[in-house]
């Protein structure tokens, strides 16, 4: 599942520096996929496997060249209600980045720490 999630990361990248470069919004690129189901709001696992084919070409980058079996694997991980399809919601959770917080940290009731008190 890391394997994958890192594959998905290199083609998120890839895909918004594409969309940096031409002009695009993350959902005109979901439009890429499939225009006719795009503006359903929902892609077939088939027509995402095809698009994914053609990412390596689209980016201009080879190390995004890969197997069938990585692309179903993909598309699967991106499939999170496991219906076969990719809603666009699904797909723009790519460009999405979340943090974890490791350490608690104190919020405080002003920017100067020294004379601030903690807030509960």
């Amino acid at each position: 599942r890391f394997v994958v999630a890192s594959m998905i990361k290199m083609i998120a990248e890839a895909l918004s520096e594409h969309a940096v470069q031409h002009g695009l919004s993350n959902e005109d690129v979901f439009g890429q996929i499939d225009s006719g189901a795009a503006a359903e709001g929902k892609v077939s696992e088939s027509a995402l496997l095809a698009f994914l084919e053609r990412v390596p070409g689209l980016c201009s980058r080879k190390d995004l060249t890969f197997s069938q079996e990585q692309r179903k694997a993909i598309c699967a991980q991106l499939d999170n209600d496991g219906d076969g399809m990719v809603t666009k919601s699904e797909f723009l959770g790519l460009f999405l980045d979340s943090f974890v917080c490791i350490h608690s940290i104190s919020m405080t009731d002003g920017y100067d720490i020294g004379t601030s008190k903690n807030i509960d």
